[in-house]
């Protein structure tokens, strides 16, 4: 399956403008769904500083089922 590489949350009320990028491209699972899940990486500025963290992002329904 394809996957979204990396995510741009915007929320101008806030003055936030976050990048997130995964650590590891390759983090998809497949059990009897298909889904990616792994750490991410956040940088951007808030309020007109920098800001940065870690994450976790979940992803489904971009993949086939797998079979039982």
């Amino acid at each position: 399956a394809r996957y979204p590489s990396r995510w741009r949350l915007l929320v101008p009320s806030e003055r936030l403008d976050l990048e997130v990028v995964p650590r590891v491209a390759d983090q998809e699972l497949r059990t009897t769904v298909r889904y990616w899940e792994g750490a991410v990486e956040v940088h951007g500025t808030s309020r007109g500083g920098p800001a940065e963290g870690e994450g976790y992002v979940e992803l489904t329904g971009y993949g086939e089922t797998g079979g039982r």
